[in-house]
């Protein structure tokens, strides 16, 4: 499949928001797309959250382990 588009976000202590993003990416993005969520070193908790986008062939999501900040966080 042919991607039009790749967006990428930072997660850090935010996954609620992160899911609230991804969602309305789905649900109004008319291109092709994949989502990135790029993860700096949230808690359990919120790591655990993002679980949820297993299921979804159109999002990936990439642990760093630590915060490295902004900058850095895009890979």
């Amino acid at each position: 499949m042919k991607i039009d588009v790749s967006i990428v976000t930072i997660n850090f202590n935010s996954s609620a928001h992160t899911i609230r993003f991804v969602d309305s990416v789905r649900k109004y993005c008319t291109l092709s797309y994949e989502i990135i969520v790029v993860d700096n070193g949230s808690d359990y908790e919120n790591t655990r959250m993002l679980d949820c986008f297993e299921e979804f062939d159109d999002v990936r999501v990439i642990f760093t382990g630590k915060n490295n900040g902004f900058a850095l966080g895009r890979l």
